[in-house]
């Protein structure tokens, strides 16, 4: 069974019970987390938002007909809640505040973590001149970890376009980190 068939079920037992949601929070919580704290940059927001989107999900689930993934209208409703956040508050997310945390290697030598956060620094510098619509797919794409298939149905998009556009994305950005480096 795949992803899609087991969510369908899972979907499906939520409908008829809300106490199963359970297991899709479980599943889906730490790419919408982790998608949110890429685009606001605070902790507390991103838990804040993350319980918002979860809280509507599941106000809403009867009205989820299965068209298209779980995950792309998961994600749907996370991007509206990312929207109505900044427009509430009318400012920028810090990218270099949003690094993750806790994956670094313990004990490394402090060379590493120079090396680790000039890489970071710069990244966190070149996604933020891409284009709003270029950093939202990539954080689709690489923060959740959505299939492009799931990022397609959440922007609305083909799959062979949120492909291609992810391409042109990751291929830009990578200029624009080798011109810095060497400027």
């Amino acid at each position: 069974m795949d992803s899609a068939d087991d969510d369908a079920h899972l979907v499906a037992a939520a409908q008829r019970r809300p106490a199963r949601f359970a297991a899709l929070y479980d599943k889906y919580f730490p790419q919408v987390y982790r998608y949110i704290a890429y685009r606001v940059g605070s902790q507390q927001d991103a838990e804040d938002l993350t319980s918002q989107v979860f809280t509507e999900a599941l106000d809403r689930l009867d009205g989820y007909r299965g068209q298209g993934t779980f995950a792309a209208w998961l994600f749907a409703i996370a991007r509206h809640k990312v929207v109505d956040h900044y427009r509430q508050r009318g400012d920028v997310v810090s990218l270099e505040s949003s690094s993750a945390q806790g994956l670094e290697a313990p004990g490394a030598a402090p060379e590493y973590w120079a090396v680790r956060n000039e890489q970071r620094r710069l990244l966190a510098w070149a996604l933020q001149t891409l284009a709003p619509e270029k950093q939202e797919l990539l954080a689709l794409r690489f923060f959740a970890g959505l299939k492009y298939g799931q990022v397609a149905q959440a922007l609305g998009k083909s799959e062979a376009a949120v492909k291609m556009m992810v391409y042109r994305a990751l291929d830009e950005l990578r200029a624009r980190m080798l011109a810095a480096e060497e400027g």
